[in-house]
């Protein structure tokens, strides 16, 4: 099957649609899933949040900053 979004490729593994590779920031948040493997190394990359320093500093957007930096070491490591 191919699919043209990881949130369809998601959805369709939900469903039953057979194994594929995911992030484990999408597939750890699926109940329904589980890892049949261990990590792949090979595919690991390291994500940036971006944003312009003119904005950075605004009460709202560091809310939100702090709260991906929060939930992203919630997680680390699951």
């Amino acid at each position: 099957m191919q699919v043209s979004s990881q949130h369809t490729l998601l959805d369709m593994l939900c469903a039953g649609a057979g194994v594929s590779i995911l992030p484990c920031f999408l597939g750890d948040t699926a109940p329904q899933l589980r890892r049949c493997g261990p990590v792949i190394e090979e595919l690991t990359k390291f994500q940036w949040v971006t944003m312009h320093d003119d904005r950075r500093h605004l009460p709202e957007v560091r809310m939100m900053t702090d709260r991906i930096v929060q939930v992203i070491e919630q997680h680390r490591g699951q």
